[in-house]
């Protein structure tokens, strides 16, 4: 997500059995069919479909008569109440499953796999921008804090003018040459210091992160006139500490942000050749149209360097996480250089961290008209497709990026994301594969490949890779979360605890942690623990439904029936297709003497395939 390619949280909600289709019109399961197995069983999920073994051949129906009868057993249901709706002739099936609800069927299923779907929720994909707020990948035990001393560095840079240059701008030029040789003084105060041990960094990774971090200030400038031009020196002074060391490591070790920098390097790089170009040029000319030439390149470069430092600008307050300061940083890049391909691929990002993502999508396509081969930007206009469920888009954006930078592992990370949020695990796994291959230190995309395994039931491989997340990077909440999420699926739930007290250890306005926190609660039947947790993730996030959920199934219990009743509307009305939900809110207003409401409950959690619901109707003498 600092554009060439930063770290940005995205938050989702898994679906982990999206083999389960809940409509009006009852509910469905997809199955992949293998006949001829060895024996009948349920093998896992493949994409959006539960893979099931079955031991007879395909002939003469005696597969699907065999598949039904497996199904009968393993559900718990009459064999009448299962029906091969579409694919009979195929090994992708729909089934219709009547008399059962959706928690029971999914309970039924994971119960024959060893497992129990719960309501946790807390899948945190990482999405990786080119360019923005930074999570560095990387370790944080690096060098004590006091193995360098805090030092004040201070470095001069000069620039000789020619005749034709503007002065504001040879000041510029001449602090970008003062701040490269601090940078470079701070780099040899880094590694010539005691005591620092393991810092594998070259100059480039060190140059790129000293630079976005220290702030520098001008202790001294001048102007030393000559005949023709004019030399302009400048002081410039800077403090590195110990607390900023730590971010400049981080920083450094992040092969991401590594990325991203060099687009604001590029810029001025090519400002800065123009203009010795330019002043070659200068000398030679000799009839006034040359020197009026030269003139106006002088000027077109003039403001092309301008650009690359408001651009630099906006790169850094990319990092500050002010978006809106960078567009405005970005705008002004724009003005002074209409064709500035970064500065649209980077203010598109800006605008995406904004919510604006018709006029970022405007901006990379501006990016990509100035500059086809420019990667990033397909990679982030990809992002800003996927962040608007335009998954076709965001998909051909990420093929387009993988071909011209086949290395890059964080376009294989966003293309895997999508894959998860269409619930092809298999593609989402293929493509983190190859992004742990291509950045085996990138810790978000081990959390990004242990959703892929908890999405396919995986939960051992989810933790191990979780596992790894959380050696990496100990810092992120979200690696904890997920983890806790995968071993309560294992129903380990004083392990998950433990996981979901570290997140809030780490974050304490983390809606997830503590909604999972309460869950695990739940399940352990500590009720006013959870109520307690489901209260605060609430106040954090209002539209967490199923919250709300378990906290209504907690006061039914407790018999707090309003309670219950006002949790369980909050629910329905952020997750309309819960059919327990409809039949345990009819419950309770017939408890409390309102029939019509019962009833117009009942008949909408009857209709989603509560057979409870329906024999209550019945009871009541209603249809």
């Amino acid at each position: 997500m600092t554009r060439h390619a930063e770290l940005k949280p995205v938050a989702k909600t898994v679906n982990n059995l999206p083999f389960i289709e809940s409509t009006v019109n009852g509910l469905f399961l997809r199955l992949k069919v293998i006949t001829r197995a060895p024996k009948n069983k349920i093998e896992g999920v493949i994409g959006d479909a539960l893979k099931v073994k079955i031991a007879s051949p395909p002939v003469d129906g005696e597969a699907n008569k065999e598949l039904i009868t497996f199904l009968s057993g393993v559900l718990n249901v009459k064999k009448s109440l299962l029906t091969i709706d579409s694919g009979e002739k195929s090994r992708i099936k729909r089934v219709r499953v009547d008399g059962i609800t959706r928690l029971t069927l999914e309970e039924a299923l994971t119960k024959n796999i060893s497992m129990r779907i719960i309501p946790f929720v807390a899948a945190v994909f990482f999405a990786l921008a080119m360019t923005g707020t930074v999570l560095a990948q990387t370790k944080s035990e690096y060098t004590p804090k006091s193995a360098i001393p805090s030092k004040d560095l201070i470095a001069d840079g000069e620039y000789e003018m020619t005749q034709g240059e503007s002065a504001q701008v040879g000041v510029l030029r001449a602090e970008r040459n003062a701040k490269k040789s601090l940078i470079d003084k701070a780099i040899a105060h880094i590694k010539g210091a005691p005591k620092v041990s393991g810092l594998k960094l070259d100059d480039e990774e060190m140059r790129a992160a000293i630079s976005s971090i220290i702030d520098v200030s001008v202790v001294d400038k001048k102007t030393i006139k000559k005949k023709d031009t004019a030399s302009i020196r400048v002081k410039l002074k800077a403090r590195i500490t110990a607390e900023k060391l730590v971010k400049i490591i981080e920083r450094a070790r992040d092969k991401s942000f590594v990325k991203r920098f060099r687009l604001v390097s590029d810029a001025y790089g090519a400002a800065e050749s123009g203009i010795a170009v330019v002043k070659e040029a200068f000398k030679t000319a000799s009839t006034p149209n040359e020197k009026s030439v030269v003139a106006g390149k002088i000027k077109s470069n003039e403001r092309q360097f301008q650009a690359a430092v408001f651009f630099e600008d906006g790169f850094r307050r990319d990092l500050a996480k002010d978006p809106g300061r960078a567009i405005e940083a970005y705008t002004k890049a724009i003005e002074f250089n209409s064709e500035f391909a970064y500065a649209y691929n980077n203010r598109g990002l800006a605008l995406s961290e904004k919510g604006r993502f018709e006029d970022a999508l405007k901006d990379f396509s501006k990016a990509i008209a100035l500059k086809g081969d420019f990667a990033f930007a397909y990679n982030n206009r990809g992002l800003a497709y996927a962040d608007t469920a335009q998954y076709a888009l965001a998909i051909e954006d990420y093929n387009k990026a993988i071909t011209l930078h086949p290395k890059d592992a964080d376009t294989f990370n966003n293309r895997g994301i999508v894959w998860l949020n269409k619930n092809e695990y298999g593609k989402a796994l293929v493509d983190f594969d190859k992004a742990v291959e291509l950045n085996p230190e990138g810790a978000l995309v081990y959390i990004n490949r242990g959703n892929a395994h908890k999405g396919l039931l995986k939960y051992d491989k989810a933790i191990a890779d979780f596992n790894k997340a959380v050696e990496l990077r100990p810092d992120v909440p979200a690696a904890y979360i997920n983890r806790g999420v995968a071993r309560a699926y294992k129903k380990d739930f004083d392990a998950a605890l433990k996981d979901f007290d570290k997140a809030i250890e780490l974050d304490k306005n983390n809606a997830d942690a503590y909604n999972n926190r309460a869950n695990a609660y739940r399940h352990k039947e500590l009720y006013d623990k959870a109520i307690a947790d489901y209260t605060k993730a609430l106040s954090l996030n209002p539209k967490l439904s199923y919250a709300y959920y378990g906290r209504a199934n907690i006061y039914k219990q407790k018999g707090e029936v309003e309670k219950a009743i006002e949790d369980f509307t909050k629910h329905i009305s952020l997750t309309p297709d819960n059919a327990d939900a409809y039949g345990s809110r009819a419950f309770l207003y017939y408890k409390k003497g309102l029939v019509d409401k019962a009833v117009e409950d009942f008949k909408k959690a009857c209709a989603m395939g509560d057979k409870y619901s329906c024999k209550s109707l019945k009871k009541l003498g209603k249809k």
